[in-house]
């Protein structure tokens, strides 16, 4: 997670945003995890842990080729 918090700050900081979240894939898996995030409020960081097709279901084929 140390990466992803640093390459997340430094975006942030750069677009001049207070907010920010980065999902990484697991290509093995094909699935995304939540990497990083900052100054996200306890019900939005709720929702972004749980986002529904992140977990444990894997990504539509289309989505995977974007």
């Amino acid at each position: 997670m140390m990466c992803s918090s640093i390459f997340l700050a430094a975006v942030l900081d750069v677009l001049n945003l207070e907010v920010g979240w980065v999902y990484l894939r697991d290509p093995d898996r094909n699935q995304f995890h939540l990497a990083s995030w900052r100054n996200v409020a306890p019900d939005l960081g709720a929702r972004l842990i749980h986002a529904p097709g992140l977990g444990a279901e894997p990504m539509p084929a289309h989505a995977a080729q974007r």
